[in-house]
């Protein structure tokens, strides 16, 4: 009896481990943002690339010399998309996909799971189990087609008026390691 609940205490305390915000969680993010100012930002990013354990890129100061990537990744982090998304650090993929302007619609998804969330000015964040873009853009990034996905995001018959931009994180897990890769296009329907 001792035994078997100890074994149900470590599984809970294991699942607790791997989801919430955990150190392994914690350095995701970073990599996550550093990735993301390494590919989308013009600027010189080595000043806000974080090191070591600043956490200096969450705070709620507003700053005018910030790129838009950090209030994106100051949002994104306040989601918790990583408690509320299904998703295995042992084999899995990850995609955010975000636009650039309003609305600033979320999407998050993986092999089991997909999450969607904007703000909402009367409850914080509203979140939706369902793809908030395009399926055709579902389909082209699973097969990580980063040429076909600029191509029709340039083509005019097929563009959307705003959002314009849609910025796209690749997170491949693999026996608990991941890899981030990420691109962007021009959205389109």
């Amino acid at each position: 009896m001792k035994r078997t609940i100890l074994i149900i205490l470590f599984c809970t305390l294991g699942f607790v481990y791997i989801k919430g915000e955990t150190p392994y969680i914690r350095q995701l993010l970073k990599d996550i943002f550093n990735k993301e100012l390494l590919s989308f930002y013009r600027g010189d990013p080595e000043p806000l690339l974080i090191k070591g354990s600043d956490e200096s890129y969450l705070r709620d100061t507003i700053d005018s010399n910030l790129p838009s990537v950090v209030y994106k990744y100051r949002r994104r982090y306040r989601s918790g998309w990583y408690d509320k998304l299904d998703f295995s650090i042992e084999s899995d993929t990850v995609y955010i996909l975000e636009n650039d302007r309003s609305p600033r619609i979320t999407t998050v998804y993986s092999s089991k799971d997909t999450l969607g969330y904007y703000p909402n000015v009367m409850q914080g964040i509203t979140y939706r189990k369902t793809f908030l873009h395009p399926y055709i853009q579902l389909t082209l990034l699973r097969q990580w087609n980063v040429k076909e996905l600029q191509r029709l995001g340039n083509d005019p018959d097929r563009a959307f008026i705003s959002p314009r931009i849609v910025y796209v994180t690749r997170i491949i897990f693999r026996n608990g390691k991941y890899k981030i890769d990420c691109t962007k296009y021009f959205n389109f329907r």
